[in-house]
């Protein structure tokens, strides 16, 4: 039986050609690495938030589907559901026009808009280190913090504190599963979204 890995997938408007795809040509060399330098720069930070994460894995169809190669572009597309789907998380970064854009600039309202979208579905997943939400979230925090020149607090952002304050857990049937529930022993203060799981 295969052991299931956890895995982060990326979402994103390609805006053109990629540059860095996987073609037939380069197949073998990727099977050994692939120079930072000639991924987009959405294509590194959406690694840069798999890195923090702590997650090992991310699927990429630029880089994990032979874009030249009709048999295994055909092949991926009837599983395509199933990767999304198998995820531990998707990092969204589909309201930006093109690959090379970025979404980890220092553009304080990108920034906020992605973290939103991590922490919602961040909750609606079982993770099995779902305890350490806060220790694997801190390190996207830490590194963009002085970035975007705003105080990070327990899950939360001083920028529109009042704002962040209204979320709300899932309730049945809005998520993955169902409701959520705080956690017996402290993971974080309970005016965070951190203190449920779920």
């Amino acid at each position: 039986m295969c052991e299931k890995v956890e895995y982060i997938t990326l979402s994103y408007c390609w805006g053109g050609d990629v540059s860095s795809k996987t073609t037939k040509s380069n197949l073998n060399h990727r099977y050994k690495s692939i120079e930072w330098s000639t991924l987009p720069q959405t294509i590194q930070d959406a690694i840069t938030i798999t890195r923090e994460l702590g997650c090992r894995y991310i699927w990429i169809d630029a880089l994990c589907i032979v874009q030249d190669d009709s048999v295994d572009w055909a092949r991926e597309a009837t599983t395509m559901s199933q990767v999304y789907e198998n995820c531990i998380l998707t990092i969204s970064a589909t309201k930006f026009e093109t690959s090379i854009s970025g979404f980890l600039q220092p553009r304080t309202s990108n920034f906020y808009i992605l973290w939103t979208q991590i922490v919602e579905d961040y909750c609606r997943r079982s993770l099995t280190f779902s305890r350490d939400k806060l220790i694997a979230i801190a390190g996207i925090a830490e590194r963009y913090q002085a970035k975007v020149k705003d105080r990070y607090i327990a899950g939360l952002w001083d920028y529109n504190l009042l704002g962040w304050l209204m979320w709300e857990r899932g309730r049945p049937g809005s998520g993955i599963h169902g409701f959520g529930h705080r956690f017996e022993e402290y993971q974080a203060p309970s005016w965070s979204w951190a203190s449920f799981n779920g």
